[in-house]
């Protein structure tokens, strides 16, 4: 991305202080993606850096510095029509879509309306690194931008002119995998991914094992036509950082779906690289009953969960996922459960009980339980 825009950019070495930090094999690594460092000949500053020992990181503040000066000319752009770039993007469910992006040219003001290849902008809200809403941005400013009608593409120029041909000439944005097509190749496993951002879902894709095959993808939570549609392709869903509604969960569960939600890259590639692999198999989840959290008390050493079962039936030594707004706070099991004092071994439709769990969780009152195979 950007090589393609043509931003100008310093690659950072961390960890130097460590004897097998491999930046040798990572410079080369570089040169093979066309990224020329200026000791080879090129115009790309490195430099090498520890936050653990601070190695050179005052170099790095002022190489920062050095770069803006030498290669963001801002005087000469200040008067020019108004240009930006994407950097990133995402869709927040409460606010609408969101873009990061940064000024090459001129400037824009809360109200403006601009344009990208695919979307609209009617400037609603402008937000610095820092929070702050301001009125206005100027060269290099790189700011949050609200009023988008759809999630911009990362890379995409914005321009006070909606023209195909403009924006062409500008540069060309980089492009998503399109909807999947039955008459792709099934081999392998097929994905449908979510991610908090578009750059989420670059990195994500960039790193997927072979095997793996992306058949759609989105900036967004999961929702109903996703697991729909991962039901018709043969597909698991899966989500990173995204939000994950209790109804969707069992959507998915119901429709025997598999879709998992991930907060770290690494834990999900290695999970679709077993699967690739056939050390892990998906095995289908079935919900047995869901309680909400009525109240907790404490019991011995641990706390006691006062619940009320809405569906199904609770039973000891169910598996259970702690449920709050929609949101999975965490997993555990139930190691003992009551009726009053007398132990009880499941728990119908519309009775009340205690419950106590084998890890104990963050719950709270009106949290949701649902217990699963």
């Amino acid at each position: 991305l950007l090589t393609q825009t043509k931003i100008p950019f310093i690659v950072v070495f961390t960890k130097a202080d460590l004897p097998d930090n491999n930046i040798v094999k990572i410079k080369q690594q570089l040169i093979k993606d066309n990224v020329t460092l200026e000791e080879f000949g090129g115009d790309t500053p490195a430099i090498e850096v520890s936050a653990k020992t601070g190695q050179n990181i005052h170099e790095l503040l002022e190489l920062i510095l050095l770069v803006n000066d030498m290669k963001i000319p801002q005087t000469s752009k200040q008067d020019a029509p108004f240009a930006g770039i994407v950097i990133e993007s995402r869709l927040d469910h409460t606010i609408g879509p969101v873009a990061t992006i940064v000024i090459k040219s001129g400037s824009l003001s809360v109200g403006d309306v601009v344009y990208t290849q695919d979307s609209k902008c009617k400037v609603r809200s402008l937000i610095t690194d820092s929070g702050e809403r301001v009125k206005k941005v100027v060269v290099g400013d790189a700011v949050e931008t609200l009023g988008f009608d759809s999630v911009p593409v990362v890379g995409s120029i914005i321009s006070p002119t909606h023209s195909d041909k403009d924006q062409a000439a500008l540069e060309e944005p980089l492009k998503l995998v399109g909807p999947y097509s039955p008459t792709q190749q099934k081999d392998g496993i097929l994905i449908v991914l979510c991610a908090d951002t578009a750059g989420s879902l670059e990195a994500i894709k960039n790193a997927l094992p072979a095997g793996v095959k992306v058949i759609t993808e989105k900036t967004g939570e999961i929702t109903e036509s996703d697991v729909l549609f991962a039901k018709s392709a043969g597909a698991i869903v899966i989500g990173f950082q995204v939000k994950m509604r209790n109804d969707i969960l069992r959507l998915a569960i119901n429709e025997k779906v598999l879709l998992k939600n991930y907060s770290l890259i690494y834990e999900l590639l290695s999970e679709l690289g077993d699967a690739v692999e056939g050390k892990k198999l998906a095995q289908e989840e079935v919900i047995y009953g869901e309680a909400k959290v009525l109240a907790k008390f404490p019991y011995e050493k641990t706390l006691v969960l006062g619940i009320r079962v809405t569906g199904g039936r609770v039973a000891r030594g169910d598996k259970v996922r702690l449920i709050r707004a929609e949101a999975i706070i965490g997993e555990s099991t139930i190691a003992s459960l009551r009726i009053g004092k007398q132990n009880t071994s499941k728990v119908e439709a519309g009775e009340e009980a205690g419950v106590i769990l084998s890890a104990p969780l963050d719950f709270a009152v009106g949290d949701m339980l649902l217990c699963h195979s």
